[in-house]
């Protein structure tokens, strides 16, 4: 069937243009943290135990283990997110031709995907959306082809995908009543009490990864996960909710920077759809999907948009097979004056992302891009930081960065305390004692160590300047007798 042809090509073709996008994108500032834990991991050094790590366990290991094949590269390791992307293209795809049993449908779906400013932003870039995102629809797809043949293992199977991207994000443990209440309204699952058995088996093999480390240390494990997360934010781990208001009024009514209309395009179509139609066995539990990871994407404290990346390959399953059901029991007139009206709002979906893609892939600027420049966030920038303090530092020396994707392809190894840059944003907040637990330093301890000349060399740059200013390190480094040895866009290089 032509369906099911153009399964391997649309694969391609949605790797090619992910490579593409990743390889030019502006880089996060989160990037740098998640590469550098991943390099700990395959040096021995385990998260949360040995240095501060705020997500859920399983990101490094992945990417760890693909870096330990091709070698610390940012092109390399955004290879992965850009083919863990276009698998889930790949994935949106193959439902809703499953769903509507209309390839059209199905590119449709993919380019509404892949146009989306949420995506091509925030999924082909080493961050938790891509592999969290891909292994939970993953689970919808598996979950979603239950019937009374289904194999025992299969609910396994789908409780495995689902609790690995817990593993990666663990607010997806949301979603867990969505799955066990597809099971229980499943008419065709005759032994339900069973089919619950194997998906709690399945589930509970996925946190095994989680439960090592809780055991290993529960203070610490806890702590990452949960404790630094209520006290990043002086509103606590849920609260400011004027800026959660704010922020769900740009993503799902008003346009906002980063994404324009199409969140709301989306939510607006698959709203009308929704109501006007008749029940089916497959799209409401996209929807479903898609209505709790939004609702989960508002809890933490602050709330930003990005987070709202992983709700559009489900609410554009979830769309396009609810109009498709809608137009199934339409009249000829009403199907041509439904076509008609949605041709003017597909033109403006796919219009709407132009400026993001420029700011985001061109110019850096307007938005996601922190610090005192665009030009500092540049792969070209990052490498020409990364390959000095190479030149600079023995092998295995510990180097204070203030920013750890400096210390990312190279031979140095990050100071205690520097492997990750949001410590010193909430060390203000912890006892010296929790402090030295949790692998946070503080101003005071990191002007300490300058002083006392621990760190030769010093990377000032790219660090969360909203939250601790530069300029009292560069003084503190300038009275230690430091000496600034390279300067690059705004990044400073100093030595003893």
């Amino acid at each position: 069937m032509r369906l099911w042809k153009l399964l391997i090509p649309v694969g391609i073709v949605s790797l090619l243009i992910f490579i593409a996008i990743s390889f030019h994108r502006f880089i996060d500032p989160d990037e740098g943290f998640y590469l550098l834990a991943s390099r700990l991991v395959y040096q021995h050094k385990l998260p949360y135990v040995d240095f501060f790590y705020t997500q859920a366990p399983l990101l490094p290991y992945v990417y760890g283990l693909w870096l330990h094949i091709g070698g610390e590269s940012w092109l390399w390791a955004r290879s992965l997110s850009a083919g863990l992307t276009a698998a889930l293209a790949t994935l949106v795809y193959f439902q809703v031709c499953s769903c509507t049993r209309k390839w059209a449908l199905g590119m449709l779906a993919v380019c509404l995907f892949a146009a989306n400013s949420q995506v091509f932003a925030w999924m082909p870039i080493t961050k938790t959306y891509a592999l969290s995102s891909v292994l939970l629809f993953s689970s919808y797809v598996a979950a979603s082809r239950f019937s009374s043949r289904s194999s025992k293992f299969a609910f396994a199977l789908a409780a495995l995908l689902f609790g690995l991207s817990v593993e990666v994000r663990a607010y997806f443990i949301a979603v867990l009543p969505i799955f066990l209440l597809a099971i229980f309204r499943n008419s065709a699952i005759r032994e339900k009490k069973t089919a619950i058995c194997y998906f709690a088996a399945g589930f509970a093999l996925a946190m095994l990864p989680s439960l090592y480390f809780f055991s290993l240390n529960p203070a610490l494990f806890s702590f990452d996960n949960l404790g630094y997360h209520s006290i990043r934010s002086s509103d606590g781990l849920i609260g400011n909710f004027g800026q959660k208001l704010a922020v769900f009024l740009g993503a799902a009514i008003l346009p906002s920077p980063g994404d324009g209309p199409q969140l709301g395009l989306l939510c607006l179509a698959g709203l009308i759809a929704a109501l006007k139609t008749r029940a089916t066995t497959s799209w409401p539990v996209a929807l479903q999907i898609a209505a709790v990871l939004a609702l989960v994407s508002l809890l933490p404290t602050p709330v930003y948009l990005q987070y709202f990346c992983v709700v559009v390959p489900f609410l554009v399953t979830g769309t396009i097979c609810a109009i498709h059901d809608l137009l199934r029991f339409a009249d000829l007139k009403r199907t041509r004056t439904l076509t008609f009206a949605g041709l003017p709002l597909l033109a403006i979906y796919l219009a709407a992302p132009v400026n993001e893609f420029r700011s985001f892939v061109l110019t850096g600027t307007g938005f996601g891009v922190p610090g005192e420049g665009p030009a500092n966030w540049n792969p070209k920038t990052v490498l020409a930081v990364s390959k000095t303090v190479d030149r600079l530092a023995a092998p295995g020396e510990e180097v204070m960065s203030f920013w750890p994707g400096y210390l990312f392809g190279t031979k140095a190894a990050p100071f205690p305390g520097f492997e990750s840059d949001s410590g010193l944003a909430c060390a203000a907040r912890l006892t010296g004692a929790q402090r030295t637990r949790y692998h946070i330093v503080s101003r005071p301890q990191v002007e300490a160590d300058i002083a006392a000349h621990i760190p030769r060399i010093v990377v000032l740059g790219n660090q969360e300047y909203w939250h601790d200013a530069k300029q009292p390190y560069v003084e503190a480094l300038l009275r230690s007798g430091y000496h600034r040895v390279r300067l690059i866009e705004d990044t400073s290089i100093y030595t003893l």
